[in-house]
């Protein structure tokens, strides 16, 4: 009867012992909110790092075309640009009250000037507008060879920048994805 007890009691012993090896084999409910939650910012940070920012690009090709325009339409003078009806007294008129280039033209359409009736001011304006569409449709046509030599090579150092973001973006995308992949299969294996 003794040898039974004394089974009996290390048969209880190496149950406990077993359960206990069991349950910190499994993990604990809090270890699975863990879990969980790395796996939820892992998930965050690759959305976030997956969005492709190409506005940087975008947005300096304009900057770059509107000062290409600006600096177009100051350089430009007045008597370069062909207006119907518009000879060389009335440019010396327009050179007279400080109106030398397209720019200077622009605000010709707030003024008046002595010399200068209705009809020529609105040919000075019309042909103001067809120089202006011209020098922006050039300025539209331009690629990034022609912006990156009127930069002086600042829009190539913009794009070769960007492309060198883009490569690291896509090399931090990949890494997550193996990260998240592992968590996953982590938690699969918690929950057999």
């Amino acid at each position: 009867m003794v040898a039974i007890g004394i089974a009996i009691g290390l048969l209880v012993v190496v149950v406990g012992a077993i359960n206990l090896i069991l349950r910190r084999a499994r993990p604990s409910h809090a270890a699975r909110r863990r879990l969980d939650a790395h796996i939820r910012e892992v998930e965050r940070r690759l959305a976030t790092a997956s969005i492709g920012d190409d506005r940087l690009v975008t947005d300096q090709v304009a900057q770059i075309r509107k000062r290409w325009i600006e600096d177009q339409m100051t350089s430009t003078l007045v008597e370069a640009v062909d207006i119907p009806g518009i000879g060389p007294s009335l440019h010396q008129t327009l050179r007279d009250h400080g109106i030398s280039s397209l720019h200077d033209l622009g605000r010709f359409n707030h003024m008046k000037m002595p010399g200068i009736g209705d009809k020529k001011r609105r040919q000075l304006l019309l042909g103001h507008r067809r120089a202006v569409q011209q020098i922006v449709a050039r300025a539209e046509a331009m690629d990034h060879a022609a912006l990156d030599a009127y930069t002086k090579g600042r829009l190539g150092e913009v794009v070769k920048n960007h492309e060198a973001d883009e490569l690291a973006r896509h090399r931090e995308v990949e890494d997550l994805r193996i990260r998240l992949g592992e968590l996953r299969r982590r938690r699969a294996l918690i929950d057999t």
